[in-house]
């Protein structure tokens, strides 16, 4: 008998917690909203990371995706209202400013967003698109072995980046040759003393420093000085920059999936989070390498993404 009890106790333990570990019953799926900011290649890899995550975990979501550059924000907004999202991923600085501003009912989770600070707030949680500088040294230490001082240009607004940068140096035994700008105008000077004391220039997220005009000066001047530049996407990488990296856009939005399923759980209710890329990319310019007489290891080579003027 008292076997019997206990038997009957274990099957009800066990239906409980297959229950509870499950979002929705059997044959239902999860409601998840997605706006885009605008088309591009990296928002649908992230979706793809999303997918893929909540696919892993034999959860089974339906998404409703809006974008922004196509649809009125007024009818994304009624949309959703109507739909009541389960989970509400944005990708892109202004999806993310519209469902801040405007979704109050459901969890958000942001992606592809520059200044991931200013919107984390009760119930919204991110993934920084932002590539932790000590990544970045590690490998710039294995293509440039000699280097020894890293250089910066930052303002009030990437004050954050020189913070961290000082630290990652410290760390990694660099010395952190460094310029705070006042105003964008004193930005040539500083590239020239840069490039006197530095043996590399750490770009940062910064557009009050780093706009077209000023990215052209810099690269131009980079080559002219033989001046590593460590870029912030592949873009930079093709305009001439030695390298740069990116957060690997698959992960991200596998991480994303993560943090809104933690949000739909339960398990950060009512708390923000922003969470760092785990796997990052980077891209090579062989044709400024060779300018800059650098032989980069061919073990580097291989693990680039993107390799120009191979």
């Amino acid at each position: 008998m008292k076997n019997q009890k206990y038997i009957t106790f274990l099957l009800l333990f066990i239906i409980l917690t297959i229950s509870l570990s499950t979002p929705y019953a059997s044959g239902e799926s999860l409601p998840v909203t997605l706006i885009y900011s605008s088309n591009r290649t990296p928002y649908t890899l992230i979706e793809n990371g999303i997918r893929r995550f909540f696919t892993d975990k034999s959860i089974d979501i339906s998404i409703s995706s809006y974008n922004l550059k196509k649809q009125s924000p007024d009818v994304i907004y009624r949309k959703i209202e109507t739909n009541a999202p389960k989970i509400l991923f944005t990708i892109g600085t202004r999806a993310t400013r519209f469902a801040v501003k405007k979704i109050k009912n459901s969890p958000v989770v942001f992606s592809m967003v520059l200044d991931p600070e200013k919107f984390l707030g009760p119930n919204v949680s991110g993934v920084s698109l932002n590539v932790p500088t000590e990544m970045k040294l590690e490998i710039v230490k294995e293509i440039i072995p000699q280097a020894k001082k890293a250089g910066i240009i930052y303002s009030q607004k990437s004050l954050p980046y020189y913070q961290e940068t000082t630290e990652a140096c410290k760390k990694l035994d660099f010395e952190l040759i460094s310029i705070k700008l006042e105003d964008k105008s004193e930005f040539p000077d500083a590239v020239n003393e840069i490039s006197v004391k530095a043996d590399f220039l750490l770009m940062v997220m910064d557009s009050t420093i780093y706009f077209s005009q000023s990215i052209k000066y810099l690269l131009t001047e980079s080559l002219r000085h033989k001046l590593p530049v460590i870029g912030l996407s592949s873009l930079y990488t093709k305009a001439g920059a030695l390298i740069s990296f990116e957060s690997d856009y698959n992960n991200i939005g596998r991480q994303a999936g993560e943090l809104g399923l933690m949000k739909f759980k339960g398990h950060t209710s009512g708390r923000s989070s922003l969470v760092k890329p785990q796997k990052i990319t980077f891209s090579l310019n062989m044709i400024t390498a060779d300018r800059m007489n650098i032989t980069i290891p061919s073990e580097i080579i291989n693990k680039a993404s993107e390799t120009f003027g191979k």
